[in-house]
């Protein structure tokens, strides 16, 4: 219990320390404690926040030049104070390079960093919608200015991801899988996002004006994600992070079809929107309608109305494919600006059926008998040859039963007689050559069969 309450009381002398290094020092950042993490030569303090498994013992941290401190022996530039469930290590002027650290951490510790050097990221919108694209902005500080440089873009690394702890979490205990690491990132709960550019492309309005601009999309399941942002290069490393939350798309699209008096089919846009969330008089889509001949058409659509709205699609009506993407720009009660993708809807209209006379019906069986014909004739020599043989047997009938006919004369039977001879050697001939093909066609199949029956 004693230990308890002097951590919590540790903790309490950390924080006025903390609060009174700010006043001195605003530039801080704060970044998820890993079993490693590196130092740079612009730091000045940092605090270590790290929580444990309650009962394990203290951590462990290791300097670059592989020197040890631990809770009971550390040097006078390190405050130290531990309990069950975890540790706070302050450090002045640290050593730069790669620490480490060793123990039952928590994927929940931290560290803070003090410097002359630091970032400031706009802060995100607590909630945000499935498909917004969003538009943020950073900036890089050194003694407490921002930082102006052509070609700063190339010299720093960003990397926005978006991390569920609790899938995090299960894959800690998860079995290590061969597959990419992007896949593994994901599978793991962490993705990553997009990054802030200074190259005046895309959201960035001007070209190395300090103001680094991130375009990101977040099409993303519903939920509630630790945002990091993170800033990267060979010198230093920062880090920026809150929790969000990503809700479900405040306007859904689909298609529908009505028959009208006349008979005939017309097809319509449904827009539904959560007034609720969205001002309506405020919200405007532009959609995209590919036709069924590949062709794109713009709608664009200033009005739309609580709960559902059917918007005519004329062009639609021709058999194939269809397709609708849109984007939405609206505003919510609370005066946030949106802009997000819609998922795209898909559709197609089929032709319609036509009913066949039995005539009709009996004539297409028969072109389809005889088209499967011709193709087994083209593709299958063993039935060719059958076929064939067959003409040259009904040959030598018809030659056999004219000789046997009593009105031919004696020449004419001798003729007929000679032709069918011809035409029985002409069908042995062809028998021995219809052999000739097909026994070593078969013959690696009875081998084949006779070695799966040893087996």
């Amino acid at each position: 219990m004693k230990k308890r309450y002097g951590f919590a009381l540790c903790l309490i002398f950390f924080i006025h320390t903390v609060s009174f290094a700010k006043e001195l020092q605003t530039v801080e950042q704060t970044a998820l404690l890993k079993e490693r993490f590196r130092v740079d030569y612009l730091i000045e303090t940092i605090t270590l926040i790290v929580h444990r498994k309650f009962g394990s013992e203290p951590v462990v941290l290791i300097q670059p030049d592989g020197s040890k401190w631990y809770s009971s022996r550390f040097p006078e530039n390190v405050k130290w104070a531990s309990g069950e469930v975890g540790d706070i290590i302050k450090i002045y002027e640290p050593m730069s390079g790669p620490w480490q650290i060793v123990g039952d951490i928590e994927p929940n510790s931290y560290i803070k960093i003090y410097s002359k050097t630091g970032v400031s990221i706009e802060e995100f919108p607590p909630q945000l919608f499935k498909g917004e694209i969003l538009k943020v902005t950073a900036n890089l500080f050194g003694e407490q200015l921002p930082i102006r440089m052509k070609g700063l873009d190339y010299l720093i690394d960003w990397t926005v991801r978006l991390i569920n702890e609790e899938k995090l979490r299960e894959s800690e205990n998860a079995p290590s899988s061969s597959i990419d690491q992007e896949q593994a990132n994901f599978e793991t709960g962490t993705l990553t996002i997009g990054s802030y550019k200074d190259d005046g492309a895309g959201l960035d309005e001007r070209p190395d004006d300090g103001d680094f601009t991130g375009q990101l999309k977040l099409d993303h399941k519903p939920g509630t994600y630790l945002l990091q942002v993170e800033l990267v290069n060979e010198i230093f490393a920062r880090q920026y992070q809150q929790y969000i939350e990503i809700l479900p798309k405040p306007i859904q699209i689909n298609y529908e079809s009505l028959e009208m008096e006349s008979g005939l089919t017309s097809w319509f846009v449904k827009i539904k929107v959560d007034d609720k969330v969205l001002k309506v008089n405020e919200t405007h889509l532009k959609l995209i309608l590919q036709d069924a001949d590949q062709s794109l058409q713009e709608i664009m659509m200033q009005d739309v109305y609580a709960g559902e709205t059917l918007f005519p699609l004329p062009s639609v009506g021709e058999v194939g494919n269809y397709r609708i993407d849109g984007q939405v720009f609206a505003t919510t009660y609370n005066g946030r600006e949106l802009m997000f993708e819609l998922d795209p809807v898909l559709f197609s209209i089929d032709p319609i059926p036509v009913v066949l006379s039995p005539e009709e019906i009996e004539a297409e069986k028969e072109r389809k008998r005889i088209e499967a014909e011709e193709k087994r004739i083209a593709t299958d020599t063993i039935y060719r040859i059958h076929l064939d043989l067959q003409k040259i047997f009904k040959e030598v009938m018809k030659l056999i039963d004219a000789a046997s006919n009593s009105n031919v004369d004696l020449d004419e039977k001798e003729k007929l007689n000679r032709e069918a001879v011809v035409l029985f050697i002409v069908i042995n001939l062809a028998s021995f050559l219809a052999l000739a093909v097909l026994i070593p066609a078969f013959i690696p199949r009875i081998k084949k069969g006779k070695s799966k029956s040893s087996k």
